[in-house]
């Protein structure tokens, strides 16, 4: 709960800290979402995802969670940092 944007909009204002989440960032629910979605014959097949950003973390960290073989690839161009974490979340 916010007391200062509530005062300036002059409504309950409530925050979600997604820099709280495993991957920093909301796009480790889209990762899962999509993943949910599988039969239980689509989730012995390995999955495949291309991003260089926080989906792909977040995609790798649910394949992990969820024991589904997954592949992350990423741009060349990718910073070596951001390849780290992916690969710290299991692609």
């Amino acid at each position: 709960f916010s007391d200062r944007l509530s005062a300036l909009t002059g409504a309950d204002v409530y925050l979600k800290r997604e820099d709280q989440q495993p991957v920093r960032s909301y796009k480790l629910r889209g990762a899962y979402n999509l993943l949910m979605q599988l039969s239980a014959d689509e989730h012995t097949t390995p999955a495949a995802f291309s991003s260089a950003g926080n989906h792909a973390q977040g995609f790798a960290l649910a394949c992990r969670s969820m024991g589904i073989h997954g592949r992350v690839y990423v741009p060349a161009k990718t910073p070596k940092q951001k390849r780290n974490r992916i690969r710290y979340h299991g692609g």
